[in-house]
C-alpha cells in the first residue's frame, strides 16, 4: 500500500512540474541562392562525320549533337564557331566548305554568334541539342584525302 501511495505521489508531482514548465520560441531562416549556370557535356558530344564520298557525286549529310545542361528557366543561346571549311590534312590550302544547320530540313543555318545561334531555355536537366551538317556535291571536287575542321560550341546565358 505504501508503495502505491509513493508511486502515485511521484506521478502527481511530475505532472505538476510539467504543467508549470515555461517555453520560448524563435524563428530562423533557411536559404540558398541558385546561380544561373550552363554546362556543355563535352564527353557526350558526337562528331559530324560526312563519311567517304566520291568527288562531286552527291551532297553529303550527317548530324551530331551536344548535350547542354542549364539551370531551370535560364535562357541560353548556342553559337558554333569555325571556319566552316574542312582543311585537307596533307595540303591545308585545299578546303571543303560545309554548312551547319539547326533543323533536319537543312533550312536554318547555325550562326557563329549568340544572335544567330540556337536559343533555348534550360530545364535543369541535360538537353540533347542536335546539329545537322551538309556538304554540297560540287564542293567535293577536290583532291582525294582526309579533310578536317574543329568547331567550338559557345553557350551564352
Amino acid at each position: 500500500m505504501k508503495l502505491r501511495i509513493a508511486t502515485l505521489f511521484g506521478v502527481v508531482m511530475l505532472s505538476v512540474a510539467l504543467s508549470h514548465a515555461d517555453s520560448i520560441a524563435n524563428t530562423f531562416n533557411v536559404s540558398i541562392t541558385v546561380k544561373e549556370s550552363c554546362d556543355i557535356r563535352t564527353l557526350t558530344a558526337t562528331d559530324i562525320d560526312f563519311g567517304t564520298v566520291t568527288q562531286a557525286a552527291q551532297n553529303a549529310y550527317n548530324s551530331g549533337q551536344l548535350n547542354v545542361a542549364c539551370t531551370s528557366g535560364t535562357s541560353y543561346a548556342i553559337a558554333l564557331q569555325s571556319s566552316r571549311k574542312m582543311v585537307n590534312i596533307a595540303d591545308p590550302t585545299v578546303q571543303v566548305p560545309y554548312t551547319l544547320f539547326q533543323d533536319s530540313n537543312y533550312s536554318k543555318v547555325w550562326g557563329s554568334d549568340s544572335g544567330t545561334g540556337l536559343s533555348q531555355i534550360g530545364t535543369g536537366e541535360t538537353q540533347m541539342i542536335k546539329i545537322w551538317g551538309k556538304v554540297d556535291a560540287q564542293d567535293t571536287a577536290v583532291p582525294a584525302g582526309q579533310y578536317l575542321d574543329t568547331v567550338t560550341a559557345i553557350v551564352t546565358y
